[in-house]
């Protein structure tokens, strides 16, 4: 059994038409409404931030930084609106509703009628009940062998021990998940859990921003509803 998730980590990315900023008055016009959107935000949305950068390399930001290393970022490209939760301190809920509200005021201003593809990365970590070590826990009811075997094997012990699976769109269910299940690098008595999600089939309108939302959850819902289910019924494969 698991013990109850603990997300650690939200991520979306909004991704549109790539706008034209080839020039260098086209470049100043997109960092000048960058400012004009947080401005918005904190006046008619209640959403502040520590800073705007509008000079960084990898695109505008907006960031806050709150205690024991949780850092809140949205960085703006010519291709993609790119938000982080980083050591979240919120629910998923939380996130996915923060985004929608950034995009329903930003996608307006840079005439970006319609998002094309929205991808979702969630990572949270739990506790195997009866080990105090996750890499123990994967290689026996993952792999079918032991943390000994793989020393034999290599001649060294493993850092991460972990599976990888991809489940592809089909017709019924359109949207790819991505999952990973691996000891967690800095407590390896812990297990780390992602799902990346990408949602491509049905374009989200700039003026329906609850769309990025529904997205989201799907996301979680698929990490609640069957990663966790999975990596509890490892377990059960001493049965045959």
């Amino acid at each position: 059994m698991l013990s109850e998730l603990r997300p650690i980590y939200f991520g979306t990315d909004l991704i549109f038409p790539p706008m034209n900023l080839s020039t260098r008055e086209t470049h100043e016009k997109h960092q000048s409404r960058i400012k004009e959107v947080f401005q918005k935000l904190r006046s008619e949305k209640g959403i502040d931030f520590d800073r705007v950068d509008v000079g960084v390399v990898n695109g505008p930001h907006l960031m806050s930084r709150r205690g024991s290393g949780c850092v809140r970022s949205y960085a703006f490209l010519r291709d993609r609106i790119r938000a982080r939760d980083e050591q979240t301190e919120r629910t998923h809920e939380e996130f996915a509703q923060e985004v929608a509200e950034v995009a329903g005021v930003s996608l307006p201003m840079f005439s970006i009628p319609v998002i094309i593809i929205q991808s979702c990365v969630i990572r949270a970590i739990a506790k195997p009940h009866g080990y105090d070590d996750a890499r123990d826990f994967l290689f026996h009811h993952g792999l079918g062998l032991s943390g000994q075997r793989v020393v034999q094997e290599f001649g060294r012990p493993a850092a991460i021990a972990g599976l990888r699976i991809t489940f592809p769109p089909r017709p019924k269910e359109p949207n790819e998940h991505r999952v990973r299940v691996e000891s967690f690098a800095r407590d390896p008595s812990m297990l780390f859990l992602e799902v990346s999600s990408i949602f491509h089939k049905n374009p989200v309108p700039a003026g329906d921003p609850a769309r990025i939302v529904t997205n989201f959850q799907s996301c979680y819902k698929f990490l609640e509803d069957k990663v966790a289910p999975f990596v509890d019924s490892l377990t059960e494969t001493d049965r045959t």
